[in-house]
């Protein structure tokens, strides 16, 4: 596949020497920092490479608002893979159709979702390795935490700046659309958005929208680009959201 790679830096890489410390993402009571952050991804990166995913595979992901999406997602970007964020109001046909136009080559689920995503896999066409987040780990299926816990710390970057996704649209028109971004993005494009919202390594940056959809995924992104703190509501709760502002100073 075609790659763009005008930002030719490892931004995670450089949080992790520069800001180790400092909150990457907030979920709850969960804090990983940049380094924690980094070095998990290296162990995605690592692990389903060892399923054998290559540069340019697909792997779907399907979940609520998580640490593990954050790590998948940077991880999946390291080693040069197409994230495809599964709209986790799907059933059945829905997801498998979502994994057959994609190709997926792997997918992986959040605790939420697994069973869901289990009764898609009968009518998957191709072979594909599912991977389970949490204690739920069905029959054929690989768990998530075990994967990570056997995988090295280390991974050379085969992708830079921002990764490659898959998103599909909603299908009002129709059956839903893969809309795919490479690899990369053009810094110009990247510094106009960030001059035009003034956006700061300072900021706290609350997601409390579905991780699938085009927009809350690329302002997620660009606030780790800058090194800001991400906190992620799993999915919305007015009453939630606001305790997380005023306790983050979002």
């Amino acid at each position: 596949m075609p790659r763009i790679r005008s930002v030719g830096l490892d931004f995670l890489a450089g949080h992790a020497g520069a800001l180790a410390a400092k909150p990457a993402v907030i979920c709850g009571d969960r804090v990983l920092d940049f380094a924690t952050l980094s070095r998990q991804a290296n162990r995605v990166a690592n692990a389903f490479t060892s399923l054998g995913c290559r540069d340019g595979d697909r792997v779907a992901w399907m979940s609520f608002n998580s640490i593990e999406g954050a790590e998948i997602a940077n991880g999946l970007r390291r080693a040069g893979l197409v994230i495809v964020p599964v709209n986790f109001r799907l059933r059945g046909p829905e997801i498998a159709y979502v994994l057959n136009d994609s190709g997926a080559k792997a997918a992986a689920s959040g605790p939420d979702h697994v069973e869901v995503m289990a009764a898609a896999i009968g009518q998957v066409k191709h072979d594909m390795r599912f991977v389970a987040v949490g204690d739920r780990v069905p029959q054929g299926w690989l768990s998530y935490d075990e994967l990570l816990d056997s995988a090295a710390d280390e991974f050379a970057s085969v992708s830079e700046g921002l990764g490659a996704s898959m998103i599909y649209t909603s299908g009002t028109t129709g059956i839903p659309k893969g809309a795919w971004r490479p690899h990369g993005v053009d810094i110009a494009n990247v510094l106009q958005v960030i001059s035009t919202f003034e956006l700061t390594q300072s900021d706290v940056h609350l997601v409390c929208g579905p991780g699938y959809h085009s927009g809350v995924a690329f302002f997620s992104a660009l606030h780790q680009v800058l090194g800001s703190t991400v906190v992620l509501l799993p999915k919305f709760d007015a009453e939630v959201a606001l305790d997380e502002m005023a306790r983050h100073r979002v």
